[in-house]
């Protein structure tokens, strides 16, 4: 026995897909189809209801600045860079709450119109039909919501919250009027009367229009989380999107997003170049004054001492002396900027804005380094914009800025070396010429060094005024590195909700929650629901399955011969010998686990059928606790077994007969104070011998064996013990008893009858119905059994219906 139960737990759990899908899907179709319409509908109706989103978007591309400058534009090749940074560093600038707050400034967006309809309320934007004017004073902060109902193409009414004694307060006005409120004045403008919604030549009431204040900082939040930037990878393309309900709305915020952007480049380019032209002024205006100065010194000496024209001698002394020192002041000129630029960098200042930088430098190492530095800084500045000084990308940057500023000031310093060494030899060069020209008249040599200056100064302040031209012009023809490549247009399909993606999730959720259910339902449901449960539940041998029967008579087997019920006991009739063999005179005991599994009727029907086959059978009613008699047949409880087991009667008057059966009963008889006790007592053993003595068949009705000891203790007298586990009703964890039993080997004989099970249900495991013992009973053709022409389930009528129509 134990060997049997250790198969059992071994046993192969392969998966049998048919009887899953009967088991789990097909036995509860009509929760799978139910949750299937509601998840439908439900989808249905949330895609009528909800509001769909969708994606707007534009692309633009990031250009670059190829100019070629020559090696003296110094300030140009700077003014001319990227300062802006890298692709990453341009798609965070177009995202920016800088860049978005100037857009929302720009932009109509103070307030959003919606229309409210009986299914949904949906935005209108620049379709709406009516439109809110504020006076100046008005903040977009103090406006509550407020509700417009449209009476009449001239007259409305308000609904609005009072921001102050927050009471729900009601006014009515006329359009194109001014209205006073607690928040200030407002008016109502009539866009389009064809817009409202008119009804036989009147106003429908359903023109209600909800009007949301919304602050710039609001609308900032919501753009920022909906929008994107991604860059094509491998291309200086990247595509901006934002997602809106209403399409329109995107594309204009996009349009004017990148309008923006642009305008900034611009901005952010015109920079430099302005503070280039504002310098250039400030020299402009002390040349100016130089000039001035020289050339009435000219003019106050040529009339103070009447000199019309120099000698050729003079001239060409004063050509050289004048070439001479305009090297000398080339020289100091250097110097200057070299001093200045030396201070400028040492002071830590941007080079970008570099002021002095239309004054030559020829060293092509410096104009390096300042390229350097000045790319350095801006990265640095740059970076800014997004991390704090502590970043250690920043102090990197720092380091290396430092680095490139102690290269420059050493190259400063050799430079002026330089110079100063060239400074030396043009003064030696300009005093040989000074001594030549001191051989000239003193008038002579005067009237040089006055026109030698004023031609100094008047070629430094063309060249200025030159510079100053080239820089407006720069500034005039300044345009974004950056191009819209498309302008911002809208996918046609809603990004959400999606109607295919909802109506998945809708069958899915269909069939996942009624699952659920069934799976919960089968895990916690604990009874013995089919044949396949019953051989894992216990080792002991199945004898038979009994069928469900709804007729009345409890005696089966007589009412109807021919029933489905009927030929299963007579399959329990015939594998009983493969447990008493060919003996005679067989004493069979039928117990169960608790009450109302149908013990009582299947001992009745037992004894009936073998009474059918010419055997002479006697059923013993040994529940003594709870007798029970036929209501079919007429029969006296007063005497019975009780009666004989306390010696108040003989066998002979205990024992009833029933003709319509062709059996003897023993009924139980009057309910004893101690059924335990008087079933322990010898007679009862007596009664055992002279009914086996007289009898082929001794049936036994006893007590169940799971509740009481009544029926452990009848055991001993039976040579095949039944025990009945009733289909949906009988517990897994009531065979534990009766298991022990027959694993202890304290019950031999034992076997089970299978009771209750319904035509149609999963007996076998699957959808085959119930079967009638080892290969028996089921079923010899259409119309065999008197059930089969009466399919009482929905599924049954149908396809009888369609079996019919078939022939």
């Amino acid at each position: 026995m134990q060997d049997e139960f250790q198969q059992i737990e071994n046993k192969d759990q392969s998966f049998n897909l048919k009887q899953f899908l009967y088991e789990k899907v097909i036995a509860y179709w009509i929760i799978y189809v139910a949750f299937l319409v509601i998840a439908l509908v439900t989808a249905r109706y949330y895609l009528w209801y909800s509001t769909p989103v969708y994606t707007s978007t534009t692309s633009l591309m990031l250009g670059m600045d190829d100019k070629k400058f020559g090696e003296q534009d110094l300030l140009a090749k700077l003014a001319s860079m990227d300062n802006n940074g890298s692709i990453e560093s341009q798609m965070q600038i177009i995202k920016s709450r800088n860049i978005i707050t100037r857009t929302i400034e720009q932009l109509d967006f103070k307030f959003t119109y919606w229309l409210e309809g009986d299914i949904k309320t949906s935005e209108l934007y620049k379709n709406s039909a009516i439109e809110l004017v504020t006076d100046s004073s008005t903040s977009t902060e103090s406006i509550p919501e407020i509700i417009v109902k449209v009476v009449s193409p001239e007259d409305f009414e308000i609904t609005y919250k009072n921001i102050h004694s927050n009471v729900v307060e009601v006014k009515k006005g006329r359009f194109n009027e001014t209205i006073k409120t607690d928040f200030g004045n407002i008016q109502f403008i009539l866009r389009d009367p064809n817009r409202l919604k008119i009804y036989k030549n009147s106003i429908n009431e359903k023109n209600i229009y909800r009007i949301t204040p919304n602050t710039t900082e609001n609308l900032v939040n919501s753009y920022s989380q909906r929008m994107s930037v991604t860059q094509i990878k491998g291309t200086r393309l990247v595509l901006v999107s934002v997602d809106d309900p209403v399409p329109q709305k995107g594309c204009d915020f996009l349009n004017k997003l990148t309008e923006v952007y642009l305008a900034y480049g611009v901005e952010q380019k015109n920079e430099d170049t302005q503070n280039s032209l504002r310098f250039i002024d400030q020299q402009l205006s002390v040349i100016t004054n130089e000039l001035l100065n020289s050339e009435g010194k000219l003019e106050k000496y040529k009339t103070e001492n009447g000199i019309i024209d120099l000698t050729g001698t003079a001239s060409i002394s004063q050509g050289e002396a004048t070439r001479i020192e305009g090297d000398l002041n080339n020289i100091n000129l250097q110097q200057t900027f070299l001093k200045y630029l030396d201070d400028y960098i040492r002071k830590g200042n941007n080079v970008k804005y570099l002021a002095p930088a239309y004054v030559s430098v020829t060293e092509p190492i410096l104009q390096i380094l300042l390229t350097n530095l000045s790319a350095l800084q801006t990265e640095r500045e740059n970076a800014l914009k997004y991390t704090t000084e502590d970043n250690p990308l920043i102090q990197k940057k720092n380091i290396q800025i430092e680095n490139t500023k102690a290269e420059i000031l050493e190259k400063i310093k050799s430079l002026r070396d330089v110079s100063n060494i060239s400074k030396l030899q043009t003064l030696d060069q300009l005093n040989k010429v000074n001594a030549k020209i001191r051989e000239l008249p003193r008038e002579e040599k005067e009237l040089s060094s006055i026109i030698r200056q004023a031609t100094i100064t008047e070629n430094l302040y063309t060249y200025l005024l030159q510079k100053r031209a080239e820089t407006a012009i720069i500034l005039a023809s300044s345009i974004s590195d950056c191009k819209v490549i498309d302008n911002a247009r809208t996918i046609l399909n809603p990004i959400k909700p999606v109607k295919g993606i909802t109506y998945t999730l809708a069958v899915l959720l269909g069939l996942v929650i009624p699952s659920t259910i069934v799976y919960f339902k089968e895990t916690l449901d604990d009874r013995i629901k089919n044949r396949q449960i019953l051989e894992k539940s216990t080792a002991i041998p199945v004898l038979g399955l009994i069928g469900y029967t709804d007729i009345e008579n409890n005696i089966v087997v007589n009412f109807k011969p021919h029933s489905q019920t009927t030929e299963a006991f007579r399959s329990v009739r015939s594998n009983l010998q493969y447990f008493h063999g060919s003996k005679t005179n067989n004493l069979i005991l039928i117990s169960s686990s608790i009450s109302a599994e149908g013990k009582s009727f299947c001992a009745i029907n037992l004894a009936a059928i073998l009474a059918s086959g010419g055997k002479k059978v006697v059923m013993v009613g040994c529940d003594l606790r709870k007798p029970q008699q036929p209501s079919s047949f007429n029969l006296s409880s007063n005497l019975g077994l009780s009666n004989y087991l306390i010696g108040s009667a003989t066998i002979d008057e205990i024992i009833q007969s029933t003709p319509e059966l062709g059996m003897d009963l023993i009924l139980s008889g009057p309910k004893p104070p101690n059924p335990s006790e008087i079933l322990l007592n010898d007679r009862m053993s007596q009664l055992v011998t002279l009914l086996k003595e007289k009898y082929d068949y001794v049936i036994m009705d006893s007590p169940p064996i799971g509740l009481i000891s009544d029926g452990l203790e009848l055991a001993r007298f039976a040579d095949v013990t039944i025990y009945i586990v009733r289909q949906n009703y009988t517990r897994k964890h009531h065979l534990d008893f009766i298991n022990k039993l027959y694993k202890d080997g304290k019950i031999k004989n034992i076997c089970i009858i299978f009771n209750g099970v319904k035509a149609g249900t999963t007996a076998y495991g699957y959808g085959y119905g119930y079967g009638y013992g080892y290969g028996y009973g089921y079923g010899y053709g259409y119309g065999y059994y008197d059930e089969d022409n009466k399919p009482k389930t929905l599924v049954g009528k149908f396809f009888k219906l369609f079996s019919r129509n078939k022939k």
